[in-house]
C-alpha cells in the first residue's frame, strides 16, 4: 500500500560476521524476512571481509571495515549507514548473540526503540509479533512508528 511504502523507504540488514566472505545462515533468513516488507533492502556487512556473494534480494552492500566486532562498533556503522542511506527507517538484524548485542546500542543511537521477537512478516501490512509473551496479528502500521528496529 502506498501508506506503508511512504513510511518504510528502506530496510537495513545487518549481517552476523562472515565466515572467509560466506554470509551466514542467519543473515540470509533475515534478508528473506526483510524483503517481505516489500521495500529494497540494503546489508551492512562489517569486518575485514566483504562478502563474496550477495544474498538474493539485496539491492545495496555497506562494507565497514572495522578490525573488532563490539557491539559499540558495530552500532556506530549501522547509525552511519543510516545515516548515509537517508532513506532507511527499519533495521533488521538476527536474533543471535552478535544481533541482540548490537540492535539496543544502535537504537539508543538513533534514539528510537527496538522490537524485538519477530516471529512473521506476511507482507508490508501482515506481520506477528511476540512481546511480553503475548501474540498479536497486527494488520497495517499502527503499532509502528516512523522509525522502528526489528531483529
Amino acid at each position: 500500500s502506498s501508506s506503508s511504502s511512504s513510511r518504510w523507504a528502506s530496510t537495513l540488514v545487518v549481517s552476523e560476521p562472515l565466515v572467509d566472505g560466506v554470509t551466514p545462515p542467519g543473515t540470509q533468513a533475515t534478508v528473506t524476512a526483510a524483503t517481505k516488507l516489500g521495500q529494497p533492502v540494503e546489508l551492512l556487512v562489517v569486518g575485514g571481509t566483504a562478502p563474496c556473494r550477495i544474498p538474493t534480494g539485496v539491492t545495496k552492500v555497506y562494507h565497514v571495515a572495522i578490525a573488532d566486532k563490539l557491539a559499540e562498533s558495530v552500532a556506530n556503522a549501522i547509525q552511519a549507514a543510516v545515516k548515509t542511506s537517508g532513506e532507511t527507517t527499519v533495521v533488521m538484524g538476527t536474533s543471535s548473540k552478535f544481533g541482540s548485542t548490537v540492535i539496543p546500542r544502535a537504537a539508543a543511537l538513533l534514539n528510537v526503540s527496538p522490537i524485538t521477537d519477530i516471529l512473521e512478516i506476511q507482507d508490508e501490512s501482515e506481520y506477528r509479533l511476540y512481546i511480553v509473551c503475548l501474540v498479536a496479528d497486527q494488520k497495517g502500521s499502527e503499532l509502528l512508528q516512523e522509525e522502528c528496529f526489528f531483529f
